[in-house]
């Protein structure tokens, strides 16, 4: 009876026991399926961002044996081009044609010819057949997942080291580990994130709020291709200009006068040139309308923006239709999901790639990629055009550059890695961001197998090793030697500087005219543009009162001294007065006051001396960073971050 009693009591007990554990255990699953931060198995590597950049770096990491995951939080793969609707593939090539952006650029180039309409391979392709190659090129990898429609929150940090990401799925907040990760985001979100410094725009020139402008793709059906081909060549036979019209293959380019006609609904939005890329059937997307003013990293500003070019799109289209040949019977299909975003985040890296780099044409020892785009800066405003700095022969992208600084474990490719505002101009390409973003699926096998940090690469043996696997994997990584334009010119050191800040402009053929007289309107152009970007003062002589078209050295000295606040029609002998009040150097007066004619050159030297001088300190590296050369020493870039705000001087004549 006793024993019945007891096992009874026993039964009991262990129920209650029992369900206690099984409430706790209940309870428990649901706290964690609320706030679960679980680790969804753990990879080697995991890119952000599905933009070409993107896959590339997957498929690099995965083919060098490396487990990768790929995720992002849109819907489909290829960003830009897909989604953006940038179908205009903007070509690097050297001066012998050679393409300089190889290996799995080239291998999506030779891939989407084999869907075009005609014989010859085309700069242009369908948007359709170019996620359908990406989505099969992903899917050929084996160490390859895929995770789309996956919001990914941050990087997952562990003091200042990058181990993993937070992604958001099914509202569950999650964190994936690896050991190393690609930000490959077009805004370079995770490095930010992660505390990698950053600046935006072209505040690097002291330009706060500017930023080369956005574009709304958009689509178009019926277009008769042969006739707008034909206009378009016959108008580039009667071109004055360089690249004003043309036509190669599947793309056309042009129409800027007969677009300035058109006028549009809002003030922040501005129709340019066309730039049109052909698709299957008698589809073309169509790169024209640019928006102003819209902070690229505001969502409420991007969401307006998008809302305005879409309300402008019905009228444009009818003007289209009405004024360009091959248009007559086409009709709008409608707009890309997203738009396109030329500049945001620029990160500071370990080196930050310059105007001069590209526009000298500099080869680094720890190079990962090469390009050779002309560095075109888009107007950022009705207002303010826009202009081209240059054309590089060929130039490459150091390791350095991917590497942010104050972060460990963490690479950056595509545009928002670490170059200048306006050297982005050229490296913010795709194809150029496809190479890097290779290179870097290759420096993660490296770092990982010599349990090594991305900060320690470039200077490592295992740097040759990078490179070597690059080469055998389809990179074009040749030494590069063309020489410096002007090299040996007496002025070369201030076209430099110039150029470095962003003032001297060569065009298309790097042509810096050093040796043609100079107009009055170009002295004040270039002077008024210097004091503009860096100065919050303005001229307040009327210098427009001396427009002629060359000056003497005299009559340049006194623009430069009407420009730093003096009455030129008081003074006499100009250019000795600015050497004694110090705005010149004596070396620079002696030279100019030598010269048999005034010259660009001469109004170049004598520029970079009043710069200086108003600035009323020596001229600074940009405190981003170190700028290392071929040999490691630290040298002084004429680059400038934030200008000392000078008053205008007190002497007088």
């Amino acid at each position: 009876m006793r024993r019945r009693v007891r096992s009874r009591k026993t039964l009991i007990l262990t129920t209650i026991l029992l369900s206690m554990l099984l409430a706790s255990c209940q309870y428990l699953s649901v706290f964690v399926s609320k706030w679960q931060l679980s680790m969804i198995g753990k990879y080697d590597v995991i890119v952000v961002g599905s933009d070409p950049e993107g896959i590339a770096a997957a498929l690099s990491s995965a083919r060098n044996g490396l487990r990768t995951l790929l995720v992002d939080g849109r819907p489909k793969l290829g960003g830009l081009w897909t989604l953006g609707g940038l179908n205009f593939i903007d070509m690097n090539r050297d001066p012998n044609h050679h393409l300089l952006t190889r290996g799995i650029f080239e291998e999506f180039y030779n891939g989407i010819n084999r869907f075009n309409f005609s014989g010859n391979k085309l700069e242009s392709f369908d948007i359709e057949s170019a996620e359908s190659l990406f989505g099969r090129m992903v899917d050929r990898e084996p160490n390859l997942v895929v995770k789309l429609g996956t919001p990914v929150e941050c990087a997952e940090m562990r003091g200042a080291t990058v181990v993993g990401v937070a992604i958001r799925e099914d509202g569950v907040r999650k964190v994936i580990r690896a050991q190393r990760v690609i930000d490959a985001t077009q805004d370079a979100d995770i490095a930010a994130s992660a505390g990698a410094p950053y600046y935006v725009g072209m505040e690097d020139f002291n330009l706060p709020h500017e930023w080369q402008p956005m574009t709304l793709i958009f689509q178009m059906s019926n277009v008769n291709w042969r006739e707008l081909a034909q206009c378009v060549e016959s108008s580039a036979r009667k071109q004055t200009s360089r690249m004003e019209f043309g036509v190669t293959g599947a793309c056309a380019w042009g129409f800027r006068e007969e677009m300035q006609f058109y006028k549009s609904r809002h003030p922040n939005i501005w129709i340019r040139g066309m730039n049109i890329g052909r698709m299957s059937g008698d589809r073309v997307l169509i790169n024209s309308l640019v928006i102003f003013g819209v902070n690229p990293l505001d969502k409420k500003a991007k969401d307006r923006a998008m809302r305005d070019a879409r309300e402008e799109l019905p009228g444009l289209a009818r003007f289209i239709c009405a004024h360009l040949p091959g248009f007559k019977r086409s009709r709008l299909i409608g707009a890309m999901p997203e738009l396109y975003t030329r500049e945001s985040r620029h990160i500071v890296g370990l080196y930050r790639l310059t105007v001069n780099d590209l526009l000298e044409n500099r080869d680094f020892p720890d190079k990962i990629a090469m390009g050779s785009y002309p560095l075109d800066i888009q107007r950022t405003s009705v207002h303010n055009l826009g202009f081209v700095l240059g054309k590089p022969e060929a130039y490459s992208v150091p390791l350095r550059c991917l590497v942010p600084q104050k972060v460990e474990n963490l690479l950056v490719v595509g545009r928002g890695a670490s170059y200048d505002s306006m050297a982005h101009a050229s490296t913010r390409v795709v194809p150029v961001g496809i190479a890097t973003g290779q290179a870097a699926g290759v420096a993660c096998y490296y770092s990982i197998r010599c349990r090594m940090p991305f900060r320690a690469l470039p200077w490592s043996p295992e740097m040759r090793l990078i490179q070597d696997t690059l080469r055998r994997q389809g990179a074009y990584l040749e030494d590069v030697h063309y020489p410096v334009l002007c090299e040996g010119h007496w002025a070369l050191p201030s076209v430099r500087f110039l150029r470095g800040i962003g003032v001297l402009a060569g065009g298309y053929e790097n042509d810096y005219g050093l040796d043609d007289t100079v107009s009055s309107i170009r002295i004040i152009n270039l002077t008024v543009k210097a004091e503009q970007r860096f100065f919050i003062w303005r001229a307040k002589t009327p210098v427009d009162r001396m427009k002629l078209d060359a000056v003497s050295k005299d009559q340049a000295g006194a623009l430069m001294l009407s420009l730093a606040g003096y009455d030129y029609r008081r003074i006499k002998q100009p250019v000795k007065l600015l050497t004694r009040m110090g705005i010149i150097r004596k070396s620079t007066a002696d030279r100019v006051l030598g010269m048999p004619k005034f010259t660009n050159a001469a109004l170049y030297v004598m520029l970079e001396d009043y710069i200086k001088y108003r600035k009323n300190v020596a001229i600074r590296t940009v405190p981003l960073g170190p700028h290392i050369d071929q040999a490691g020493e630290t040298r002084d870039e004429a680059h400038i971050n934030t200008f000392p705000r000078a008053k205008p001087s007190n002497h007088g004549s």
